[in-house]
């Protein structure tokens, strides 16, 4: 799974929060477009308790699809599902 955000900690972690909630067997990948410092420590902090993560975090904003594609790059997994931040997850999703 993978997530790309620019300076959105609050709705990046009410996504994050969603899928660590309703998915099984998951690694989620997420993206830091050039975002500030202190953004990316409270998603950080919000990826502790998913099963499994890597937090990707840039010094340049570089927009969605080349965030994007840096994750692509590094997962090895059968599926994928890249999914914005600003989406939250449901049962069953």
């Amino acid at each position: 799974m993978g997530y790309s955000y620019y300076n959105e900690a609050k709705i990046t972690l009410r996504c994050i929060e969603s899928v660590i909630k309703f998915s099984q067997n998951y690694r989620i990948i997420v993206t830091s477009d050039g975002s500030w410092h202190r953004k990316n420590q409270h998603v950080a902090e919000a990826l502790k308790s998913a099963e499994a993560f890597l937090h990707l975090r840039s010094g340049i904003h570089v927009g969605f699809p080349a965030n994007t594609n840096r994750a692509l790059k590094v997962t090895t997994a059968k599926f994928i599902a890249v999914i914005n931040n600003d989406l939250t997850v449901t049962e069953n999703w």
